[in-house]
């Protein structure tokens, strides 16, 4: 299994165990997870299936079409999570701290007092706090159960042999003579260089001006 999957079965099963009266709400964090992407999308015409599909399509298109390494942008993407979640514990102590000021000043009349004090009351019960601890700690429990140093250093050894596997493959289009210069340079070496694509189309020009060769006779 992929990185790019294995988040995807996280925030499902993390979706699982939250799935009654979420103080976070699943489909807004997807929502905001897909915007944090640069997708606007409409979570009140999609279900969740559908939403998570976007979010995995959306990952691979940028792994795969923009380059972005998987690891960096799937580890960002679990970090994301992770604040959105801590952000609704911390919104919350704000609201109670901002209603508690305005009920003690002077600035709100009578009714409105009673009104935030209503609200207050609701803020700080137990189980809203104690629901979003709990959905916290969920993630993070599935954070350090599949996205271990282990697992992510297995991940980008995977990626690595897939990405030389498809080069192998299309060695074939490179011009015989510029392979048999490039037969000393390390594969690794050579990705590190040269954009995959132009690897697959290498001209003597492109060699050149990476430094992968020097000028040399049986080219010209």
């Amino acid at each position: 299994m992929t990185i790019v999957a294995v988040l995807i079965n996280c925030l499902k099963d993390w979706d699982k165990l939250n799935c009654a009266d979420q103080v976070n709400n699943f489909k807004k964090l997807i929502d905001s997870i897909l915007l944090h992407l640069g997708i606007m999308t409409d979570t009140s015409i999609k279900s969740k299936v559908e939403l998570l599909a976007e979010l995995q399509d959306r990952i691979e298109y940028l792994i795969k079409k923009e380059g972005i390494d998987e690891d960096l942008l799937v580890m960002g993407l679990v970090n994301f999570v992770t604040e959105s979640l801590e952000a609704t514990l911390m919104k919350q102590g704000h609201t109670i701290i901002l209603d508690e000021k305005l009920i003690s000043s002077n600035r709100i009349d009578l009714e409105m007092k009673t009104r935030l004090s209503c609200s207050l009351e609701q803020l700080k019960q137990n189980d809203f706090y104690e629901e979003a601890i709990k959905e916290l700690d969920q993630w993070n429990a599935l954070v350090a159960s599949n996205f271990s140093r282990g697992n992510r250093a297995k991940w980008k050894r995977e990626s690595s042999e897939v990405i030389t596997e498809d080069l192998e493959e299309d060695c074939f289009r490179i011009h015989r003579k510029i392979l048999n210069i490039l037969s000393e340079v390390s594969i690794i070496n050579l990705m590190s260089k040269v954009d995959i694509e132009e690897i697959k189309n290498l001209t003597h020009t492109i060699a050149l001006r990476e430094g992968l060769i020097y000028s040399h006779p049986t080219l010209e």
